[in-house]
């Protein structure tokens, strides 16, 4: 779990951790890029924001791709569509949840993804 925003970051882990998810919390892509290379093999999704200082979710996106191109990838973001393109992504290209988002529709799109129904 990449964002930069802590109140968003450590909510999101609560509520996957209380799922039974065992999640890797981080504050940057910087810091995501090296943890996906480390646990490549456990891995079953990744959830990042799009926008963070310096790199952005879609810099962790293309590196896990290399890294690990079995382990899908959950955006989330509060972007408009137009701002999304900026960084690469669209509606249809990316699997996104949109901010705010309560805990239902967080366990839903993260179950429906690592269950490829997304």
């Amino acid at each position: 779990m990449a964002d930069d925003d802590g109140t968003v970051r450590h909510l999101v882990t609560q509520v996957l951790e209380a799922s039974g998810y065992r999640v890797l919390e981080t504050g940057t892509a910087e810091e995501a890029m090296p943890l996906t290379e480390l646990h490549c093999d456990e891995l079953t999704t990744i959830v990042t924001d799009v926008v963070m200082p310096n790199l952005s979710g879609a810099d962790v996106a293309l590196h896990a791709e290399r890294i690990c191109p079995q382990v899908p990838v959950m955006f989330i973001t509060g972007c408009s569509d137009r701002a999304l393109s900026e960084y690469g992504l669209s509606v249809t290209n990316a699997h996104l949840l949109r901010k705010p988002f309560g805990p239902d529709e967080l366990l839903r799109a993260l179950g429906d993804l690592i269950d490829g129904r997304e």
